[in-house]
């Protein structure tokens, strides 16, 4: 009984992550992201252009923390003529002492920012082709400006971005 339990919690973290199910039916928000830059050297960070947009007609107040609550990447690589796939996904901690940052979005308005992820981690060491999505969720009873703060979670577009080796440039005196 308690693996069925563990599968089934398992299964719905999952939908959760993916995107394909959300707290929320209507869904007032999308989140769109794109790198700042398509090819990156290893040892350097992801930077990526963030937006979070209010598509209803109704004001919506969002929880600026809660951007980049997930954090998934997948990358296929090609090695010895053995193709293998890889995955790897993240879930924010607010800890016990969460205080949100919040932000009242009218309709059409959007909020912008820049995310920075490190990619100083094993499963950045081979060159590819990688995918990265990140997700917004905010699940606290909150208020804000008299409003409440949207609960859910949604997920991004999928965002590819080129992992290589870099020359180093030396100055010959």
């Amino acid at each position: 009984m308690k693996l069925i339990f563990v599968v089934f919690l398992y299964a719905l973290l999952c939908c959760v992550i993916s995107g394909q199910m959300t707290t929320n039916d209507l869904e007032p928000l999308a989140l769109k992201i794109e790198p700042v830059n398509e090819k990156i050297c290893f040892g350097e960070p992801l930077d990526l252009k963030v937006e979070l947009r209010n598509t209803s007609d109704e004001d919506a107040v969002i929880d600026i923390n809660g951007i980049g609550y997930t954090t998934s990447f997948s990358v296929i690589r090609i090695k010895n003529n053995r193709v293998t796939s890889s995955n790897r996904s993240g879930i924010s901690d607010s800890g016990p002492y969460y205080e949100g940052k919040y932000a009242l979005l009218k309709p059409n308005e959007s909020y912008q920012m820049i995310q920075r992820i490190s990619l100083k981690d094993d499963f950045f060491e081979t060159k590819g082709d990688y995918r990265v999505d990140i997700g917004y969720g905010q699940f606290l009873n909150s208020i804000f400006s008299k409003k409440t703060v949207w609960r859910g979670s949604i997920s991004s577009n999928e965002a590819t971005f080129t992992l290589h080796k870099c020359q180093k440039l030396t100055i010959k005196k």
